[in-house]
């Protein structure tokens, strides 16, 4: 009886994972134009804990805000990650981060060459981001085992 369920539950988390990573696996196919960095700031926020995502934290979301140019058109974007914004427990953190932006330096922005507005800054998955495809994946392994 344990097999089926450790099945469903690890098909669930990957469906789970394969919709919150949606953006990641498309980046991929995205363009690489150079961008501008136009302004930083922290903003005072609460998130989901990645290990442990019944739970609420507090911290500081790290903002980047950057232009860049694509057919002679400027965009503005402040999309990070395709999968969470840069987020710290503190607040000198968060500065901390921000110190690799500086204002009005050149940044390598990844661009949807079908929708120019859509963008991001960096496209490395996080370990924390990976969990749950492995926790998934284990799942569906110990439910193999134990058919």
């Amino acid at each position: 009886m344990l097999g089926p369920f450790a099945l469903f539950c690890g098909v669930v988390i990957l469906a789970g994972w394969f919709f919150l990573i949606r953006d990641w696996l498309a980046s991929a196919n995205w363009s690489s134009v150079r961008g501008t960095v136009r302004g930083v700031d922290v903003a005072a926020m609460q998130s989901t804990d990645p290990l442990r995502p019944w739970k609420q934290v507090e911290g500081f979301r790290a903002i980047i805000r950057y232009a860049y140019e694509v057919d002679e058109q400027t965009y503005v974007g402040e999309r990070f990650s395709a999968t969470r914004d840069p987020f710290f427990a503190t607040e000198a953190d968060a500065n901390a981060f921000l110190q690799r932006f500086p204002l009005r330096s050149q940044v390598s922005v990844r661009i949807d060459p079908r929708n120019p507005k859509q963008s991001l800054l960096q496209r490395r998955l996080s370990p924390a981001d990976a969990l749950p495809g492995y926790l998934g994946l284990g799942c569906l392994m110990v439910g193999l085992l134990l058919l």
